[in-house]
Protein backbone atom coordinates (compact mmCIF):
# COMPACT_ATOMS: atom_id res chain seq x y z
CA UNK A 1 0.00 0.00 0.00
CA UNK A 2 2.97 2.37 0.62
CA UNK A 3 4.82 1.61 -2.39
CA UNK A 4 2.05 2.04 -4.64
CA UNK A 5 1.60 5.54 -2.98
CA UNK A 6 5.56 6.32 -3.21
CA UNK A 7 5.15 4.97 -6.83
CA UNK A 8 2.49 7.27 -7.55
CA UNK A 9 3.96 10.38 -6.24
CA UNK A 10 7.36 9.25 -7.84
CA UNK A 11 5.82 9.02 -11.10
CA UNK A 12 4.18 12.03 -10.73
CA UNK A 13 6.99 14.20 -9.68
CA UNK A 14 8.52 12.69 -13.02
CA UNK A 15 6.24 14.13 -14.92
CA UNK A 16 5.89 17.50 -13.27
CA UNK A 17 9.96 17.34 -13.90
CA UNK A 18 9.54 16.60 -17.74
CA UNK A 19 6.85 18.93 -18.14
CA UNK A 20 8.28 21.80 -15.86
CA UNK A 21 12.12 21.10 -18.28
CA UNK A 22 10.00 21.78 -21.29
CA UNK A 23 8.06 25.02 -20.05
CA UNK A 24 11.52 26.70 -18.94
CA UNK A 25 13.47 25.31 -21.97
CA UNK A 26 11.21 26.85 -24.30
CA UNK A 27 10.29 30.13 -22.44
CA UNK A 28 14.73 30.65 -22.70
CA UNK A 29 14.24 30.06 -26.28
CA UNK A 30 11.73 33.03 -26.62
CA UNK A 31 14.03 35.34 -24.53
CA UNK A 32 17.35 34.35 -25.93
CA UNK A 33 15.44 35.13 -29.59
CA UNK A 34 13.76 38.23 -28.32
CA UNK A 35 16.99 39.79 -26.78
CA UNK A 36 15.36 39.28 -23.53
CA UNK A 37 18.13 37.14 -21.75
CA UNK A 38 19.93 39.04 -18.88
CA UNK A 39 23.56 38.16 -18.39
CA UNK A 40 22.65 37.20 -14.62
CA UNK A 41 19.39 34.92 -15.61
CA UNK A 42 20.18 31.12 -15.91
CA UNK A 43 21.06 29.37 -18.50
CA UNK A 44 19.52 25.73 -19.14
CA UNK A 45 21.62 23.81 -21.16
CA UNK A 46 21.78 19.91 -21.70
CA UNK A 47 24.49 19.29 -19.11
CA UNK A 48 22.96 21.68 -16.53
CA UNK A 49 19.95 19.57 -16.74
CA UNK A 50 21.51 16.67 -17.01
CA UNK A 51 23.48 17.93 -13.40
CA UNK A 52 20.28 19.05 -12.13
CA UNK A 53 18.31 15.72 -12.67
CA UNK A 54 20.66 13.18 -11.19
CA UNK A 55 21.68 15.63 -8.49
CA UNK A 56 17.95 15.49 -7.38
CA UNK A 57 18.30 12.23 -7.41
CA UNK A 58 21.42 12.13 -5.01
CA UNK A 59 19.99 14.40 -2.71
CA UNK A 60 16.09 12.95 -2.40
CA UNK A 61 17.90 9.27 -2.06
CA UNK A 62 20.68 10.27 0.96
CA UNK A 63 18.00 12.62 2.30
CA UNK A 64 15.54 9.46 2.31
CA UNK A 65 17.79 7.00 3.69
CA UNK A 66 19.52 9.61 6.40
CA UNK A 67 16.05 10.94 7.48
CA UNK A 68 17.19 14.50 7.23
CA UNK A 69 15.85 17.45 4.98
CA UNK A 70 16.79 17.71 1.17
CA UNK A 71 17.68 21.38 1.67
CA UNK A 72 21.21 20.31 3.56
CA UNK A 73 22.48 19.45 0.26
CA UNK A 74 20.01 21.35 -2.15
CA UNK A 75 20.90 25.10 -0.97
CA UNK A 76 24.38 24.54 -1.58
CA UNK A 77 24.39 23.02 -4.75
CA UNK A 78 21.87 25.49 -6.01
CA UNK A 79 24.45 27.66 -5.51
CA UNK A 80 27.20 26.44 -6.60
CA UNK A 81 25.18 26.64 -10.45
CA UNK A 82 25.00 30.34 -9.47
CA UNK A 83 20.82 30.55 -9.56
CA UNK A 84 19.76 33.61 -7.06
CA UNK A 85 19.77 32.88 -3.62
CA UNK A 86 16.19 34.22 -2.84
CA UNK A 87 15.10 31.60 -6.18
CA UNK A 88 17.27 28.79 -4.20
CA UNK A 89 16.01 29.85 -1.03
CA UNK A 90 12.23 29.56 -2.30
CA UNK A 91 12.85 26.85 -4.05
CA UNK A 92 14.05 24.91 -1.58
CA UNK A 93 11.35 25.61 1.11
CA UNK A 94 8.53 24.23 -1.66
CA UNK A 95 10.33 21.26 -2.19
CA UNK A 96 10.19 21.03 1.94
CA UNK A 97 6.48 21.70 1.62
CA UNK A 98 5.85 18.83 -1.17
CA UNK A 99 7.77 16.48 0.95
CA UNK A 100 5.75 17.03 4.26
CA UNK A 101 2.25 16.70 1.89
CA UNK A 102 3.60 13.16 0.97
CA UNK A 103 4.98 12.55 4.49
CA UNK A 104 1.72 13.61 5.71
CA UNK A 105 -0.52 11.51 3.26
CA UNK A 106 1.72 8.57 3.83
CA UNK A 107 1.34 8.94 7.64
CA UNK A 108 -2.60 9.14 6.92
CA UNK A 109 -2.96 5.68 4.48
CA UNK A 110 -0.98 4.22 7.27
CA UNK A 111 -2.70 5.22 10.24
CA UNK A 112 0.05 6.74 12.43
CA UNK A 113 -1.51 9.84 13.34
CA UNK A 114 -2.61 10.84 16.67
CA UNK A 115 -5.69 12.95 15.71
CA UNK A 116 -6.14 14.39 19.04
CA UNK A 117 -2.91 14.95 19.42
CA UNK A 118 -2.61 16.50 16.66
CA UNK A 119 -5.94 18.96 17.56
CA UNK A 120 -4.28 19.83 20.36
CA UNK A 121 -1.59 20.84 18.99
CA UNK A 122 -2.79 22.83 15.95
CA UNK A 123 -4.88 24.87 18.80
CA UNK A 124 -1.84 25.84 20.68
CA UNK A 125 0.45 26.70 17.97
CA UNK A 126 -2.61 28.52 16.28
CA UNK A 127 -2.85 30.46 19.54
CA UNK A 128 1.04 30.89 20.22
CA UNK A 129 0.78 32.55 16.33
CA UNK A 130 -1.53 34.86 17.20
CA UNK A 131 0.62 36.09 20.41
CA UNK A 132 3.33 36.34 18.67
CA UNK A 133 1.97 38.39 15.87
CA UNK A 134 0.46 41.07 18.30
CA UNK A 135 3.37 41.19 20.49
CA UNK A 136 5.64 41.76 16.97
CA UNK A 137 3.05 44.59 15.67
CA UNK A 138 3.25 46.45 19.14
CA UNK A 139 7.07 46.25 19.24
CA UNK A 140 7.15 47.31 15.32
CA UNK A 141 4.73 50.79 16.38
CA UNK A 142 7.27 51.68 19.29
Amino acid sequence: EQFLAMAIVFLGVLAILIVSIWVVYKEQKVKIAGGYQFKHEFTYTGPKIAFLTFFGLFVGFFAYLLGIGGGLFLFPMLTIIKLDPFVTSSTVMFLIFLSKIVATILSITSGFLNFGYIGAASVVVVISVLIFLQTLDKFLKK
